[in-house]
Parts: structure tokens; C-alpha cells; sequence
């Protein structure tokens, strides 16, 4: 990608995820977001995965390496027929406004974002908690290494190139004041492990995916 096409980039980050008339979803009834929620979910993701993969995140000291095979993700629910859905589980695990990350569910990686206030939507809190995640990206070392509780589970989990799938809750608890949002993901980084091959945008794309130059480029869909 030029460096001229960054505004290119800025303007899809505007208009990837916008809130609107979206119809009613099977995953509602399972997660408790609306289909505007599901938006925002998917498009930031995937917008910030993008943005890493073609090397236009900014960190500290300039910008987080190019990934070769970086997913694209869809926002899932899980099987409405099983209780144990992860789109249930996650909207249980978000019941409480916890204040600290619980544990994620079984076979699946957990991000947790919690603010003390009633004063913020439930899609301004899904915005500012994975804005937020991604802002984590300045701790990651020079290697790309996951290592685990050193600052940036969060951006690991969300921007591990496995991941094709996220699913999330957002609960405003009026009772005590409290907002929190989870999103989980299907993959799990493993500890002093890449989060994400480096190289060549879409260079690695797995079999039966290709790049989606038409959005932007940089993702394996």
C-alpha cells in the first residue's frame, strides 16, 4: 500500500462500521446486541486489522510490522440450538459490569474493557474499548511476541492473524454505575509466539481466501 492511500484508509474507518437500519439477527436474541453493535464489532475489527497488516498502525516509535496472512473476521453467535452458545456465554459474562477481566470461555481468547459511568452508549463503549485494545500495540516488542500480562493481551488477542471470528457484550449496569464490554475470539496466542506472521500483505493468504483489495487490501477473506 502507498503511504498516499492512508486517507483512503481513514475515510473506510468512518464509513465501515456506521449505525443504521440493519434488519434484526438470529445472534440478537443470543448476545443481547443489536445488529448496529454486530457492525461496529466486525467493522473495527476488521478495519484495525487492516490497518495493522498493511502497516499503518502507529506506535510509539512508527508503526507496527506488515502481516502476511491477517483474517478477516465475521461476527458470530455460535449455534442458537446450544445453550453453551458463545454468544450467550459472552452476554453472561458480561451480566455484572465486572471491573476485571473474567475468565474467557473455553477454546476462546477474552478482551475486557470496564468504565465506572453511566454517561456513554452502548455503541460508544464498544467504540472506545476496541479503540482502546488497539492502542495497546506500543508495548508490543521489535519480535512480535506475544507475552502474556505484559501490557497487551488485548491488542494480542484481537489482532492474532487465526482469528476469524468475534463475538461480543456490551451491559450499562444502572444499579452501580458501571459499563463494561467483552468481545472474545476464536483463537488463542499462544505465550512467546508471533501474534501474526510478518511479510508481504496477503502474501500468505491460507488456501480457499485471497486478498480484499476492493476495501483497502491487507486481509485474507
Amino acid at each position: 500500500m502507498r503511504r498516499g492511500e492512508k486517507n483512503e484508509l481513514d475515510l473506510l474507518a468512518r464509513t465501515a462500521f456506521p449505525a443504521g437500519d440493519i434488519p434484526k439477527s438470529e445472534c440478537t436474541k443470543l448476545d443481547g446486541m443489536s445488529d448496529d453493535l454486530h457492525a461496529i464489532a466486525e467493522g473495527m475489527h476488521n478495519y484495525y486489522r487492516r490497518l495493522v497488516a498493511t502497516g499503518w498502525q502507529e506506535v510509539k516509535d512508527g508503526y507496527a510490522p506488515r502481516a502476511k496472512a491477517m483474517l478477516g473476521v465475521k461476527y458470530g453467535c455460535g449455534n442458537s440450538s446450544v445453550l453453551d452458545n458463545i454468544g450467550n456465554l459472552t452476554k453472561i459474562l458480561v451480566e455484572n459490569c465486572p471491573k476485571n477481566p473474567p475468565q474467557a470461555s473455553i477454546g476462546f481468547s477474552l478482551n475486557h474493557y470496564y468504565n465506572r459511568t453511566l454517561q456513554l452508549s452502548a455503541e460508544e463503549l464498544l467504540e472506545a474499548a476496541i479503540t482502546k485494545w488497539v492502542n495497546e500495540a506500543s508495548a508490543v516488542g521489535k519480535d512480535n511476541k506475544y507475552k502474556k500480562d505484559a501490557g497487551f493481551n488485548n491488542y494480542a488477542n484481537m489482532m492474532h492473524d487465526k482469528v476469524n471470528q468475534v463475538t461480543c457484550a456490551v451491559n450499562v449496569c444502572t444499579r452501580s454505575g458501571e459499563s463494561a464490554v467483552i468481545c472474545q475470539y476464536n483463537e488463542i496466542p499462544d505465550d512467546e509466539e508471533v501474534i501474526y506472521q510478518l511479510g508481504t500483505p496477503c502474501k500468505g493468504c491460507p488456501s480457499g481466501t485471497s486478498c480484499d483489495n476492493n476495501l483497502g487490501g491487507g486481509l485474507c477473506v
